[in-house]
């Protein structure tokens, strides 16, 4: 009978609670790494979209350069130019 409840003592006050502690850090670092990984995919998403906006640009670019260079359409005035 002292056994047993020695052994209960045991596990309430020195197991136990060493697990739980182990159970709450992985926790916690399982939800940081997530925060850190969707913190890295908007940085990409970020970088994406810079590179999509500069080829839209040189697209535009060569278009007024079309326009630019066409004797057949009417002049447009060089906004660089003064």
């Amino acid at each position: 009978m002292n056994t047993k409840i020695i052994l209960l003592k045991l596990f309430f006050f020195s197991i136990l609670p060493i697990l739980t502690l182990l159970i709450v850090n992985f926790l916690i670092k399982r939800h940081f790494n997530k925060k850190i990984n969707l913190n890295k995919r908007n940085i990409i998403n970020r970088k994406n979209s810079i590179d999509g906006n500069t080829h839209c640009n040189i697209k535009n670019f060569n278009r007024n350069k079309y326009k630019l260079n066409n004797p057949n359409r009417k002049k447009i005035k060089n906004l660089n130019s003064k």
